[in-house]
């Protein structure tokens, strides 16, 4: 199975850098456009929903060829012209919350992903 790691190669660090099978880490090292809203709150970080984040990211990137504007008391603007099961995929990768945001494992039973 492939598994991309949103990390630049000035960022990461080998103390404290999460493995995919630990849940969490003490230190969370990355580029803070691909962070997610949690770690700017001092939240405990945990790998699952901060890698779903940054795919949201990825994926919102590939398709507008930019970020989109995260702002701290809205959600992420989704654009109204993408499918409606990509923006579904979306806007649960991008949800700000880790506790709501959509788990690895559905993302891959997700429709969007089903159709392609």
């Amino acid at each position: 199975m492939l598994m991309p790691a949103l990390v630049s190669s000035g960022q990461r660090q080998k103390s404290g850098y999460p493995r995919p099978e630990t849940p969490e880490a003490g230190v969370v090292a990355c580029d803070p456009k691909f962070s997610s809203p949690e770690l700017f709150r001092d939240e405990p970080y945990t790998a699952g929903p901060t890698t779903v984040w940054q795919l949201g990211l990825l994926l919102y990137f590939m398709l507008h060829n930019q970020r989109p504007l995260i702002r701290e008391r809205f959600p992420v603007p989704i654009p109204r012209t993408l499918p409606e099961n990509l923006k579904d995929l979306l806007k649960r990768c991008l949800t700000k919350d880790p506790k709501e945001r959509i788990s690895l494992e559905d993302i891959r039973s997700h429709p969007w992903l089903q159709e392609v």
